[in-house]
């Protein structure tokens, strides 16, 4: 019996161990991929998977995921359910990603910092709401090549840094930012940027050195 009894609880504990959700990705032609993560996962990389997704099912699942990443998909065409399943997310990057627009950061309250990096489109460059990311620390947008320089509807007081370092602006003008950004963030540009448009009153303004640091904090690679 006592031998009966260790077994089953060597099981148990592996059952504990192995224990995963399936995490479900579907395209808009109906393809799917399926993905096993364990459900102590707290940094999640979802890479070349579905060229152009329509809908994640599972993310929601995963309690202790903190940390995602999503990299070489097609999101303009997902569905608000993709975004509203991560909402327990704080860290969220995109690589090489295109997107409809920033819309879908409403759906994510936890979110602490915010990274798109390398992006490949984004199709309406509507101004950017981040009034429902009460928790927001960092926001960035790096290597994309832009008209306008981005403009923000609001955005919460837990905002400290904004970057668009990388990121080729080709209407770069002093007024836009001086009337998007004067509550006392700091706003990262490349160096060319900085020079040409000095000193902007109620702005302070970052430079590369800045983000190792940040990238390291916020573990975005």
């Amino acid at each position: 019996m006592s031998r009966k009894i260790g077994m089953l609880i060597c099981l148990i504990c592996l059952c504990s161990k192995i224990s995963s959700t399936s995490i479900v990705i579907v395209g808009i032609n109906g393809s799917e991929e399926i993905v096993e993560v364990d459900d102590n996962e707290s940094i999640l990389m979802l890479s070349q998977t579905i060229p152009i997704i329509k809908t994640i099912h599972g993310l929601e699942d995963l309690r202790n995921l903190k940390h995602l990443i999503i990299t070489f998909s097609d999101m303009s065409k997902a569905d608000d359910s993709v975004w509203e399943s991560m909402k327990q997310i704080e860290v969220l990057q995109l690589k090489f990603i295109t997107l409809k627009d920033f819309h879908f950061l409403t759906y994510l309250p936890n979110l602490v910092a915010f990274s798109l990096q390398e992006g490949i489109e984004v199709h309406n460059s509507s101004p950017i709401n981040l009034t429902k990311n009460t928790k927001i620390e960092y926001f960035e947008i790096h290597g994309l090549r832009i008209t306008f320089f981005p403009s923000f509807l609001g955005y919460p007081n837990s905002l400290k840094t904004i970057s668009f370092y990388g990121t080729e602006i080709e209407q770069l003008v002093k007024d836009d930012i001086f009337k998007g950004y004067h509550n006392g963030q700091t706003l990262i540009l490349n160096d060319k940027d900085i020079y040409n448009i000095g000193y902007v009153d109620g702005v302070r303004l970052g430079t590369k050195d800045m983000l190792l640091d940040i990238w390291e904090k916020y573990d975005i690679e």
